[in-house]
């Protein structure tokens, strides 16, 4: 979970807010990042909250997650939008928060998250 958490403070401040905003995560205008990432990891990041969470997903958002974990070192866009379509862009997110697709689902719930690309590694979501 500290890893979790960490990819949630990389995330841009836009898209914090996104996640905030599609959780009902309170964040007081003018919040500073810190405060914005404490938020948002002790709201997300809290096992009784994932546990919660998990059980109250439709079996085939549980089964996406299970083969998501099992994939190691997470997933390509372009993979992802084959097996559980596609994930609209962060603007187009924050302007209508209701997920579209299974990826938007888990993308909004904080547990697939975007990773730049790297020197030798593609972007991928994690």
């Amino acid at each position: 979970m500290n890893q979790w958490a960490a990819m949630l403070g990389d995330l841009p401040p836009s898209a914090q807010r996104v996640l905030a905003r599609a959780n009902r995560i309170s964040l007081p205008r003018g919040c500073t990042a810190r405060l914005r990432h404490t938020r948002l990891r002790q709201a997300l990041c809290h096992a009784a909250t994932v546990r919660a969470t998990y059980r109250a997903l439709a079996p085939a958002a549980q089964a996406a997650l299970h083969q998501l974990r099992t994939q190691r070192g997470g997933i390509s866009p372009l993979a992802l939008t084959r097996a559980y379509g596609p994930v609209r862009s962060w603007r187009q997110l924050a302007a209508d928060p209701r997920p579209q697709t299974l990826s938007e689902q888990l993308v909004l719930l904080g547990w697939l998250l975007p990773r730049p690309a790297a020197p030798r590694h593609p972007p991928r979501y994690v």
